[in-house]
């Protein structure tokens, strides 16, 4: 027998000790549903709590946790590459959450969203029944559950600057040797102006889970042309490899990182900004 919760308004949620014990649903259909994954886990019903819903969009973008994906959606003062994002996220989960909420809490290394959120210094308002703090999604990535558990905290407002990137791609890729696999997932994305890079944004996940944001990276591209020159690419090669020993990446795969360079790094903001400098317009936005 599943253990069922529907909490009268937000404080009850966070009487219901401990937090993490529990599986927060957003749809009657799930609330009702036992299926045999599921039944070791009490559910919480929370999606119905209207202090948990809303967006307000002003330079900075606030959303209440446990909004609808169909009304983020639908809003169209919100930036369309965070919709792109988030609608391509919701897209490749397993389990189809209809609530952000629900999305961030049950899918807890999102490879699609956590490395955009990341990039935009996206931030997370967590309360517990006896505080409230606030994190960048940055720090919580590195440290998801010592961020969330340690005063038994509920995720309650998401908020970030409302960018537009005139290009960006977002993927998954694996890399596979005989006896070698590591799967990252990432974020690049950048505007520009009269030829001239005015913005750039990359965020990595790697094998860990973790997201990396390499500010050497960003900053070396800021004000440089659409024009790729072999200078460029030698700085960028020596920022990757610095990051890849601070990061402990390829300690006991050193022979790999050439090719992890060349195919995640080089290739990929390559194709990004030659697809840039060939479009005429220089505003359409476009990804995939």
């Amino acid at each position: 027998m599943i253990m069922r919760f529907r909490p009268e308004d937000f404080e009850e949620c966070l009487m219901s000790l401990p937090i993490d014990n529990w599986l927060f649903v957003d749809t009657e259909k799930y609330y009702n549903s036992e299926e045999s994954s599921e039944l070791l886990r009490p559910k919480m019903l929370i999606s119905h709590l209207s202090e948990l819903k809303g967006i307000q969009v002003n330079g900075q973008v606030v959303i209440n946790a446990f909004t609808d994906f169909i009304d983020i959606f639908n809003t169209e003062t919100l930036s369309s590459t965070f919709r792109i994002i988030l609608e391509k996220a919701q897209n490749m989960s397993v389990k189809r959450y209809q609530t952000l909420g629900c999305h961030l809490m049950n899918h807890k290394n999102d490879p699609i969203l956590f490395p955009y959120l990341v990039a935009i210094d996206a931030k997370i308002l967590l309360k517990s029944y006896i505080k409230e703090r606030t994190i960048n999604f940055r720090a919580y990535t590195f440290n998801e559950h010592k961020s969330m558990n340690r005063y038994n905290e509920l995720f309650y407002k998401l908020w970030f600057e409302n960018i537009d990137f005139d290009t960006f791609k977002s993927d998954i890729v694996t890399f596979e040797k005989s006896d070698f696999r590591m799967t990252f997932s990432y974020f690049i994305g950048m505007t520009y102006n009269k030829g001239n890079i005015t913005s750039f944004r990359y965020a990595l996940m790697l094998p860990s889970k973790r997201v990396m944001r390499c500010d050497a990276f960003e900053s070396l591209f800021l004000g440089q042309s659409l024009e790729f020159n072999d200078q460029l690419k030698t700085k960028m090669r020596k920022i990757f490899y610095d990051e890849i020993k601070r990061h402990r990446l390829t300690i006991n795969h050193k022979i790999y990182s050439e090719g992890i360079f060349e195919e995640l790094i080089w290739k990929v903001v390559y194709d990004l900004i030659e697809r840039s400098r060939n479009d005429e317009k220089g505003k359409n936005q476009t990804s995939y």
